[in-house]
């Protein structure tokens, strides 16, 4: 759990015990919540929704996981039902809003606040949400804290089913709650809200340093191969280097096929057949095997070509950029090519730099690329000694980056 949520739950506990302000415990009592309120605790009704009205309908994704009331995540009420609707239904300005349905939502606690409803719109619960709406003499927010405190107790209430969940209305109206005198609920919630506020800087600094961490290992990737292409990994002469297009470096370039998927003869043979799907099991770089076989005849009767280990395979449409390496003769799909390099470049130099481009490619509803669009991509080239000690240089410190993923 992250320090914030720490602090949180402590000071709500503190608040819930009496220990936030340093004032006197005379006068407090407990009560059940029905006791409290102005209104019966009771959920909302199932709505009928309309396109437009003048009327919001309020859900349980109104009341956020951040904590706030998000109303154009409402819908529309459909004003034929308003009788349905007594005055009292609608909710107020201070009323506590408790998310009653599901697993992961049940149990969300929220304040309405009319400036959430800047226009004024009437609004009314569903069915999911229960309303809880203390009398003028106690403090809303003061109640709102204390459920918030006792939001891991009232999770587990709920009854039913894992997905649907249910928290009666009557388990809520039962709770039993601390309650101090009017005078000190206003000082905890001032003292609530100053370090509330306190803890939510806090939180935010941690979810940025949360998402500096997850970045940090790709973003080291990225530096040393920027470091290599810019000629500055092994600090060696950088002489002779030279920018030279894919087209002049590969020496050989073959596509592939799909044989008859109808003729059964043609599948569940003893040939690996490669298609995009299967670049999900590369490992380190190579494909192991395929998830799709086919026989002598499927690979004699179609368009796909058997591919012998030392060829590149290279992934045309659908999953651009991606590559892999064979370790046993496969065929190859139309998706993919298979391509040589001359022979004054390494291949793990080639795949080092090739994983840098930004491979676009066109189309509308799945991304390809076309042969002598890929031939034109540029990369740099050193001289065949640099890119070993390019390629060394890398194998030690890429695993490195990778390491920092699991940590």
């Amino acid at each position: 759990m992250k320090l914030a949520e720490d602090l949180r739950r402590s000071v709500l506990q503190a608040a819930v015990e009496g220990k936030l302000t340093g004032g006197s415990r005379e006068g407090w009592r407990f009560v059940r919540l029905d006791e409290i309120v102005a209104k019966r605790i009771k959920r909302g009704k199932s709505p009928k929704y309309a396109p437009h009205s003048n009327t919001l309908v309020f859900a349980q994704k109104c009341n956020t996981k951040r904590g706030n009331i998000d109303l154009s995540l409402a819908l529309y009420l459909d004003e034929s039902t308003i009788g349905k609707y007594p005055e009292e239904e609608f909710i107020i300005d201070g009323d506590i809003v408790l998310n009653s349905t599901g697993r992961g939502t049940l149990g969300r606690v929220g304040q309405y606040r009319i400036t959430d409803n800047p226009q004024n719109i009437p609004l009314v619960p569903d069915s999911h949400v229960t309303i809880i709406r203390p009398k003028q003499n106690i403090s809303s927010e003061y109640i709102c804290y204390i459920l918030k405190n006792y939001q891991p107790y009232i999770e587990t209430l709920g009854e039913g089913s894992t997905k649907q969940t249910e928290l009666s209305a009557k388990k809520i109206a039962g709770l039993i709650i601390p309650l101090p005198p009017i005078d000190e609920q206003r000082r905890i919630v001032s003292r609530l809200d100053a370090i509330l506020h306190l803890i939510a800087e806090l939180e935010s600094a941690e979810n940025e340093l949360e998402a500096l961490e997850r970045r940090f290992p790709g973003d080291m990737r990225d530096s040393l191969l920027q470091a290599a292409i810019e000629r500055r990994l092994t600090g060696s002469n950088t002489d002779n280097w030279r920018y030279v297009r894919l087209g002049e470096i590969i020496i050989k370039y073959i596509g592939g096929g799909t044989p008859d998927k109808s003729n059964p003869e043609y599948w569940n043979g003893n040939i690996p057949w490669m298609s995009v799907k299967d670049f999900a099991g590369v490992k380190d770089g190579f494909i192991e095997d395929t998830i799709d076989h086919i026989s002598e005849q499927g690979l004699e009767n179609s368009a796909t070509n058997l591919i012998m280990p030392g060829a590149i395979i290279m992934c045309m449409r659908m999953g651009l950029g991606k590559y892999a390496r064979l370790k046993k003769p496969t065929a190859i799909n139309q998706d993919l090519r298979a391509i040589w390099l001359s022979e004054d470049v390494l291949a793990d130099y080639f795949l080092y730099f090739y994983s840098t481009l930004k491979i676009e490619g066109t189309g509308t509803t799945v991304k390809g690329i076309k042969r002598n669009e890929l031939l034109s991509y540029i990369i740099p080239l050193s001289p065949i000694d640099e890119q070993h000690k390019i390629v060394a240089r890398l194998n030690e410190l890429l695993p490195l980056c990778e390491a920092m993923k699991g940590e």
